[in-house]
């Protein structure tokens, strides 16, 4: 992680070359790997927005560059455009529920309740036997003074997954 740009360099032979201008000629696995550049720049504190976004740009159906990008925008402030990117990537695959979960996370960090709330039901039918997700759902009405949606929230994951209760 000390040096962030070795691995691009280090695999950049093996990529065609623009004849006229002697640029690489990307395509989705160096974008895969330019969000692994990103993410370990982040971690060192330092810029990865731009490789995270040229990682998106090269490799579109990539979760984990979806992911990177979301994550730097939202720790430099800019939750409206993390949301946007996760967004982006759900309109691509729209039962990741890994995705989903996250935007869950920005809608809350941007007080946007009505919409984490939606995400949430999203996720439960996207996998209607995972119990975290009844359980988050659960806790979000909780967090909000709602008792009552917390505990019909429980009852029901209950009825419909008795194996899971006992």
């Amino acid at each position: 992680l000390g040096r962030p740009n070795e691995a691009l360099n280090l695999i950049a032979p093996g990529f065609k070359r623009n004849q006229k201008t002697g640029a690489l000629i990307l395509n989705t696995a160096a974008g895969s790997l330019l969000a692994v550049r990103a993410a370990a720049r982040g971690q060192l504190g330092e810029d990865g927005i731009p490789d995270a976004q040229a990682a998106v740009r090269l490799a579109p159906d990539d979760e984990f560059a979806s992911l990177t990008l979301a994550s730097l925008l939202q720790r430099t402030g800019a939750s409206d455009k993390a949301i946007k990117v996760l967004q982006t990537a759900l309109g691509r695959d729209p039962k990741n529920g890994d995705l989903c979960a996250v935007l869950v996370d920005d809608y809350e960090i941007n007080g946007q309740s009505k919409e984490a709330e939606l995400e949430l039901l999203k996720l439960i039918k996207l996998d209607p036997r995972a119990v975290r997700h009844r359980y988050r759902l659960a806790r979000f009405y909780l967090t909000r003074s709602q008792a009552d949606m917390a505990e019909k929230v429980l009852r029901q994951a209950i009825q419909d997954l008795p194996d899971v209760a006992e």
